[in-house]
């Protein structure tokens, strides 16, 4: 973003490192974290700001500082000492084997663990709306992991892996189109999760978008056949997706959030 004329780019501290003494001719400063210029003088303790301007952007920065994920979760962050880590499968998908140390909720050091860890990158889902039909666009495939537990072909919303160097929107798109034909540009962003926080570093990225008219014509069939996909389009009432995941016909987690929030966003609306 390019600054106003007399501009100064700066990295903003941590509230713990922002000086008790300030300048007392302000200046703009760009902070890329905000995007959008800001008002110094900063200070670690801001007096309330009454009607003195700079008194006023000290208040609103502090405020945004403290206030900002970043230094919330530094702020809140345990200390971990890693040993040692080595991978012990290293394919399509990665384990990592590591030896560690963490801040227990006493304050003292934990004993040395080992934790594995798979690493199978990140993922997006998008729950899709088909507002002509009233109906939801998922999909089925075959889940060899879920085959061994009798739920070989699973319902799900459209969904796949972040590509190296692609946004989480970006990959929406590619798989949209991969697995259904469908060309959607703009997404509403649910949530994003880890699914199973205890032996995977993925995040999935979950959105919803809905569709109508041509917009909502898609191959009934799809998928990458290089990499062995072979994937139905089916349409489903929101009540029928709802009655599918009380008898257990939809299991997929990403699919059930997305349900669930869609039911509750239709209560509310």
């Amino acid at each position: 973003m390019p600054l106003a004329r007399g501009a100064v780019d700066v990295d903003l501290p941590l509230p713990s490192q922002i000086p008790v003494s300030y300048a007392t001719s302000p200046k703009q400063v760009y902070h890329p974290s905000y995007g959008s210029l800001l008002q110094p003088p900063f200070r670690s303790q801001p007096e309330l700001p009454g009607k003195d301007p700079l008194a006023l952007s000290r208040h609103l920065i502090y405020t945004l500082l403290q206030n900002h994920p970043h230094n919330k979760k530094q702020a809140e962050m345990k200390k971990v000492s890693i040993e040692r880590k080595r991978y012990i499968l290293d394919d399509f998908f990665k384990v990592e084997e590591a030896y560690l140390h963490f801040e227990q909720f006493n304050g003292e050091m934990s004993p040395l663990v080992r934790r594995l860890t798979l690493e199978r990158g990140n993922s997006v889902a998008v729950l899709v709306f088909n507002s002509s039909t009233e109906k939801l666009i998922l999909i089925s495939q075959f889940r060899y992991p879920t085959y061994q537990n009798n739920h070989g072909w699973t319902i799900e919303a459209i969904a796949g892996m972040v590509d190296p160097g692609e946004t989480p929107e970006e990959s929406t798109r590619r798989e949209l189109q991969e697995e259904t034909g469908l060309k959607i540009e703009t997404f509403e962003h649910i949530t994003t999760f880890y699914p199973s926080p205890g032996g995977s570093s993925e995040q999935i990225y979950l959105y919803y978008s809905e569709v109508s008219g041509e917009q909502a014509n898609y191959k009934k069939v799809g998928g990458l056949l290089a990499g062995g996909e072979d994937i139905k389009v089916i349409e489903l009432t929101l009540a029928d997706a709802l009655a599918k995941i009380k008898t257990g016909e939809i299991v997929d987690a990403k699919t059930i959030i997305g349900i669930y929030w869609l039911e509750n966003r239709q209560k509310i609306t």
